[in-house]
């Protein structure tokens, strides 16, 4: 982060108890990339940045490993690790290295699962058709253990 730049107290919790660290490489060096300037984002995009986070944050570990091993099979597959990746700046070479590997068309599925996925449980929870109870967490576990009603299961995602 830029010294003229502080996220919210929530992302800066996040970050100080090793979220990122904990994502994909290529998810979490894009994210951080993009909250690094955070008073030039606009208030949505803070607050979308907040709930993600937060909902990942909150999330069992096991379950956001399951989420995202797919990502990181593809990411091994790129040659994508700690040594040729800087893990708190996405760079043009990186977008350049991502554009260039043959198994970009499958990342991108990868992601765009991801996101289908959180988007998902997130308007399942928005409109009150997910489980009871205030926790975000409980909505992934739900969607993570495939369960047909919140429509993140395979069937669901071959549609």
């Amino acid at each position: 982060m830029s010294p003229s730049s502080h996220p919210s107290s929530t992302i800066q919790a996040l970050i100080d108890q090793g979220l990122f660290d904990r994502l994909p490489l290529t998810f979490s060096t894009y994210c951080f990339d993009q909250i690094k300037e955070w008073e030039l984002l606009f208030k949505a995009e803070q607050g979308y940045f907040e709930r993600l986070f937060g909902l990942l944050g909150r999330s069992e570990q096991k379950l956001v490993e399951e989420m995202f091993a797919p990502l990181q099979v593809v990411e091994r597959r790129m040659g994508v690790n700690e040594k040729v990746w800087s893990k708190r700046q996405f760079t043009l070479d990186q977008v350049d290295f991502l554009n260039r590997s043959e198994h970009y068309p499958e990342w991108r599925r990868v992601i765009a699962d991801i996101f289908s996925r959180l988007n998902r449980c997130w308007m399942m929870k928005l409109s009150g058709r997910a489980v009871l109870g205030s926790s975000l967490s409980l909505v992934l576990r739900s969607c993570l253990s495939g369960l047909t009603a919140c429509g993140c299961d395979s069937k669901s995602r071959a549609k």
